[in-house]
């Protein structure tokens, strides 16, 4: 399961590595993995839940990750079986909510996605909500 790194996961290790607070490779690692952890923590997810099943597999870090586990790997293991896939988004309380994760209106960006005509995923434009006065993404009205 390859996971390709986010600039804000990214940014986080580099902080550790550029400060002084650190005296020793043990305590900067301790920091390192604290901090991509946390990073980790506000990805969305992908979990493959088998019929009839009460747990499932996963996390993946994509719809297509978890795809090919279950074609490849799970699905024949475990017979003919068929499975949906189900999203994982992170929680965080009211109020721990990071800039980054919602835009102007409150909305999470996953809102402000729109699909285009071949079924791809778009740059950012406007939300789902009709009622959004958001103007981060270009919707003014």
């Amino acid at each position: 399961m390859g996971l390709i790194p986010r600039s804000n996961e990214v940014a986080a290790v580099a902080a550790i590595l550029e400060s002084p607070e650190y005296d020793d490779a043990p305590s900067m690692s301790k920091a390192i993995v604290k901090a991509v952890a946390d990073e980790l923590l506000k990805r969305d997810t992908v979990v493959i839940v088998p019929q009839g099943q009460p747990f499932g597999y996963g996390p993946y870090w994509s719809e297509t990750q978890a795809e090919k586990a279950w074609t490849k790997e799970i699905g024949p293991s475990v017979g003919d079986t068929p499975a949906g896939l189900l999203k994982a988004y992170p929680w965080a309380p009211p109020g721990e909510l990071n800039d980054a994760v919602t835009c102007d209106c409150g909305h999470e960006k996953e809102q402000h996605v729109v699909k285009n005509v071949k079924g791809k995923t778009g740059a950012p434009r406007e939300c789902g909500i009709t009622t959004c006065k958001c103007a981060a993404y270009g919707r003014t009205s």
